[in-house]
């Protein structure tokens, strides 16, 4: 009988420590899952607001005269960029595709296809905007940078 007491012992406590493992996995698992949705809700939110703003029309910023000396094409651009970000209007317009290396901005979000700028907005891959300089296209990329996670933006050569 006392045998008997001395296995039942030894059994529930090997019991009672599996149930201590198997609720430290859990709790592991349940934290894991718990970060992964809350990820997973910000990419949400974040593609809602790039959804709600595809939708909106956005005016075409009005005409900046550009001069030829250096310091005045900066300041124009500097001028038009601004113009640009005040009314929410892009600066680049779209060009034919041409054979020589070209650059373009993707958004790539988690769980979604990547996105190209097209100058107006995002657009499904191989219809964006073609930078002919990776200059060009790294100062467009500073300027979408403040309306989406830079994170999410990426330069590719085409």
């Amino acid at each position: 009988m006392n045998l008997l007491n001395e296995n039942l012992k030894q059994r529930l406590k090997f019991l009672e420590e599996e149930q201590i493992r198997q609720n430290w996995i859990l709790e592991h698992e349940i934290n894991h899952l718990e970060t992964e949705l809350t990820a997973r809700e910000t990419d949400n939110q974040q593609s809602a607001k790039i959804r709600s703003l595809k939708k909106v029309s956005l005016p075409l910023p009005t005409k900046t005269k550009i001069s030829a000396s250096s310091s005045s094409r900066v300041a124009a651009v500097i001028t038009l960029l601004a113009e640009a970000e005040a009314t929410k209007s892009p600066v680049a317009s779209t060009r034919p595709v041409t054979a020589v290396k070209n650059y373009v901005i993707r958004l790539a979000l988690p769980l979604q296809p990547p996105l190209e700028w097209t100058g107006k907005g995002w657009a499904k891959c191989d219809s964006g905007y073609r930078y002919s300089t990776l200059e060009q296209t790294q100062n467009s990329l500073r300027q979408l940078e403040k309306h989406w996670p830079a994170s999410h933006l990426k330069i590719m050569e085409k």
